[in-house]
């Protein structure tokens, strides 16, 4: 990729450079304000003029990266964003540049990343009878406080257990009486070199779970930025985050609402409806639905599935086939999709119906003869999905339309983001219908 880094004087801003060549970027120009000292033979500018880049990352004040978020969007280059201490208003402005592609994460690390995740899940299953403290331990040189990430920790854990903004406290002074059971403390620290450092305690009656991140040196908030800034590539306009580059950013579930069916992203308890599908870069509308009681959909409105067979060998001698030299490719039509949780209806011509679990992509736009990057590019979730098959029929028949492609035999799960952190069986819970019910061979 062709780079153009934002601060690069800073210490930041060199790891990046470094990064970015080590991994075989060029990197086109820096940005730094005048009189700030560049080393190495860099082109440096004062102003971003992001024009014949593939990328801009951008770790520097807010303001400045308001500005550069300005100019990104007006030459339409994506733009990676690591800089902390956005104000409410700032941050809605990015909101609104987001009609182009933008990335902005308080931390580009893979470890924080997973951490914050583990962190939201911990609170969720240990529930209120277990304080909730977040401690970040920065250098002496950090000019905000807390630091991004200290916040963004406690809001995913405040989104995760049905709190807000006013359960946290960001101080204590004085008499402050008893602490509220609900609280959500978060405690700075500064001093000496520390790169970064966030723990998270759960503080219960008799024990105590201690969750921590420690970061010892910069190139691994680097090598994130630049491999944030490779993921945007050929991206849909729309805010993302290090969740969506790392896979495990939410779920989304197709639901049905007053107007008719939606896609809605998970969060916590609640499904946030999006005006458009996750994959065309679907935004919140604002309209909220409680999970529990949603009216959950087949997850996808696709036009069609795009199925292998035959892929492994045990699979292919239960069959009584040999291994085709390459594997064999069949379309299912939509309606073979099947609602989240719904019955599986067996259909009465066949006496023999298998189910099984495997993995689903979701692929998010239309590819011709695409590349390998292209193709990887376009993957934009991973499900699981309860393959029901009548197999007597599909062993009757040279073509698997009717075995594999009955009305309602197929069930998904929520679609889960871009290489999704954890997998569900697909239909689990579901009132299948099988005389008897068949699964294929352990061994496969």
């Amino acid at each position: 990729m062709k780079l153009i880094i934002c601060g690069v004087g800073g210490r930041m801003g060199q790891a990046l450079v470094a990064a970015a060549r080590g991994l075989g970027h060029h990197v086109m120009a820096g940005v730094e304000r005048k009189g700030v000292s560049v080393h190495g033979e860099l082109t440096t500018l004062e102003k971003l003029d992001p024009r014949g880049a593939d990328a801009v990352i951008d770790f520097t004040a807010p303001e400045a990266s308001l500005e550069h978020a300005r100019a990104c969007a007006a030459a339409k280059v994506p733009i990676v964003i690591g800089t902390t201490g956005f104000s409410t208003a700032q941050r809605a402005e990015l909101e609104k540049l987001s009609a182009n592609a933008l990335l902005v994460a308080p931390n580009m690390s893979v470890g924080v990343n997973v951490v914050i995740g583990l962190a939201a899940e911990l609170a969720r299953r240990l529930g209120d009878d277990f304080d909730v403290e977040i401690l970040e331990t920065h250098h002496s040189k950090k000019k905000d406080a807390p630091s991004g990430t200290a916040p963004w920790l406690a809001e995913e854990i405040a989104s995760a257990t049905g709190r807000g903004r006013a359960d946290f406290r960001l101080a204590r002074e004085g008499v402050i009486g008893e602490r509220p059971r609900r609280e959500i403390g978060v405690q700075t620290l500064r001093g000496g070199d520390v790169v970064g450092e966030h723990t998270v305690f759960f503080f219960g009656d008799g024990e105590r779970v201690e969750l921590s991140h420690r970061a010892t040196s910069r190139e691994q908030f680097a090598r994130g930025a630049i491999r944030a800034a490779a993921w945007l590539q050929g991206k849909s306009p729309g805010l993302y985050d290090m969740r969506h580059v790392l896979g495990f950013a939410w779920r989304t579930h197709r639901v049905k609402n007053s107007v008719g069916p939606r896609y809605a992203e998970v969060n916590g308890e609640q499904l946030k409806v999006l005006d458009q599908a996750p994959w065309n870069g679907g935004h919140p509308t604002g309209e909220t639905l409680a999970l529990a009681s949603a009216e959950l959909l087949a997850v996808s409105d696709a036009s069609k599935v795009v199925a292998v067979a035959q892929n492994y060998k045990k699979h292919a001698a239960e069959m009584g086939k040999p291994v085709p030299p390459e594997p064999l490719i069949f379309l299912k039509p939509s309606t073979a999709l099947n609602a989240h949780l719904s019955p599986i209806v067996l259909p009465p011509e066949s006496q023999e119906v298998h189910h099984e679990a495997e993995v689903a992509v979701v692929i998010g736009k239309t590819l011709k003869r695409a590349s390998e990057d292209e193709v990887r590019a376009a993957l934009f979730a991973v499900t699981c999905f309860n393959d029901v098959t009548a197999r007597d029929i599909q062993k009757r028949e040279t073509q698997h339309t009717r075995g594999k492609g009955l009305r309602h035999l197929r069930v998904r799960r929520a679609v889960h983001g871009h290489r999704a952190r954890r997998a569900e069986p697909a239909g689990s819970g579901a009132g299948k219908r099988a005389d008897p019910p068949r699964r294929q061979t352990p061994a496969t």
